[in-house]
Parts: C-alpha cells; structure tokens; sequence
C-alpha cells in the first residue's frame, strides 16, 4: 500500500507539472499576439480605429449641378432689398447687388423672375434678365495660359494668360454643353461638349470655335479637391488650363491678372472683356 501512495503521489507531482507548462506556452502566445497588433492612436477608441484593408476616405467629389432651392423669409427680404439695388445711381452699389444676388444662386429665382415681369426700370429689367440667364445653367470660369507649368507659376512668371467662362448645361450622366465667347483673345464664340466624370474626377472636352478657319481644342483635366478646380492642358500639351466650377471672384480675378502681359478691364456681371488701349 505504501508503495501505490508513492506512485499517486508521483503520478499527481507530474501532471501538476505539464498544466504548468502548458499554461506558461498559452501566455506566451497570448503575450506574442499582443506586442504584434498595433496600438490605436493616442485618444483614439477601437471604433475609430480604421480596420486593416480598409479604404481610405473618399476625396471630395466634382460639385453636382445646382439644385432649385426655397430662400428662407430673412433670404426673400434680402433679396428684394438687392434687386431693389440694382437700379442705384451707384455703381458700386448695383455691382455689390448683382455679386450678392448671384451668391444667393437658385434661392434667388423666383424673385428675380417677378421682377423682371413687373419692374418699370428698365435698368433693373436688364439686370434681372442678366441674372435669369446666369442661372438657367452654370458659370463655370477660369484661364488658360501657355506653358505647361502650374497655374500660380505661370502667373509668377508673367507667362500670358487668356480668362474664359462657360455657361453649362449638364445632363444626369455627367455630358454637357456649353457656349462662351473670346472676342477679347480675337477667337470669338465657341462651343463646347464634354464629360464629367464625377466618380473618377475627370473632365474632358471639345472646344470649337464658330469662325470656320478655327480648329478644335481638346480639354483634358482633373478634379483637385483642395484648390477647388479642374487642373489639366489642352491641345497637345500646348499649354494649361485652370476652371472653377462656379464664378470668380473679383479678388481672384485682380490676382491672376496681376503681371499678365494681356492687360484686361472686365465689366463686371456681363461677362464682357474689353482689351485695355
């Protein structure tokens, strides 16, 4: 009897040990699994922690067409103050109208189509009629320049640089037309048809001009989110070109035009260019 006690006791001593053994292996695995997951960032929680595969944010996509919208009461009251405006004695004071109703975009519509049909100031009319027309489609606007370098290089290098808009119509598919006028560069009316891509952040399109002895330019850019413009060249690297989605300012338009061999004066609000004598 005393020798099968010995035998338990050897048999207990034993499997106390291969327990311990293979609990010191599990922690080790654990410890290994650990020191091998990359910690989040600091102040970070699990759920901000982007999984690994993961995709990264989308960039932010081509601008989609204006949509129809409401003014607010505070908006309709501002906007009937500055249509009122647009036929001030003040230059200055019609101007500043004209910008801040075209700011208000599609929320301005309804307002200024009334006042075209029921104003007796013929001044006004025009200016109401000019409006209409700016939002039946887009204004997108822009330059194209001769050299193949960045835009704000080509600016700082005084290389010569040529401002141009288009009104745009789009289609849901991304096509669209559009019509501008370079009687300023001796080009005359052109139009365009092209794509936007707004996925893949492309645009392309075809520019022709009426006057029969033109050729067609082909257009070729893309996206860039952060400067809020199409960047790309035309022809066949002839030079680039810049264009915003919407109207520039007339602070952007003295600091592109500053130092361009094409000296300009623009008439503000009618898209008219007159070379300066």
């Amino acid at each position: 009897m005393p020798a099968l006690r010995l035998r338990l006791r050897s048999l207990n001593r034993l499997r106390g040990l291969v327990l311990l053994h293979l609990l010191a292996g599990l922690c080790a695995c654990a410890q290994a699994v650990e020191s091998a997951t990359p910690a989040p960032p600091k102040g970070a929680s699990a759920q901000e922690t982007p999984a690994a595969g993961a995709p990264a944010a989308e960039a932010e996509a081509f601008p989609e067409a204006p949509k129809p919208a409401e003014p607010s009461p505070a908006e309709a009251s501002k906007i009937a103050e500055r249509i009122a405006q647009l036929g001030d004695e003040a230059y200055e004071t019609r101007h500043a109208a004209a910008e801040a109703l075209r700011e208000l975009g599609q929320k301005a519509r309804t307002q200024l189509r009334r006042a075209t049909e029921t104003t007796r100031d013929s001044e006004v009319r025009e200016a109401t009629q000019r409006l209409l027309a700016d939002l039946d489609g887009e204004i997108w606007e822009g330059y194209y320049y001769y050299s193949n370098e960045p835009f704000e290089d080509a600016c700082k290098h005084q290389v010569e640089r040529v401002r141009f808009w288009m009104r745009v119509k789009r289609a849901a598919d991304g096509s669209f037309t559009a019509e501008a006028d370079e009687t300023e560069a001796s080009l005359g009316p052109s139009r365009m048809e092209g794509k936007v891509d707004r996925a893949g952040g492309t645009l392309s399109f075809k520019k022709r001009y009426t006057a029969e002895h033109q050729a067609a330019w082909q257009y070729e850019g893309t996206w860039r989110p952060k400067a809020g413009r199409i960047e790309g060249a035309y022809g066949r690297q002839e030079g680039g070109f810049v264009l915003y989605p919407r109207r520039l300012s007339d602070r952007e338009r003295r600091t592109f035009e500053a130092g361009n061999p094409r000296e300009t004066v623009y008439e503000s609000g009618e898209y008219e260019i007159f070379e300066e004598e």
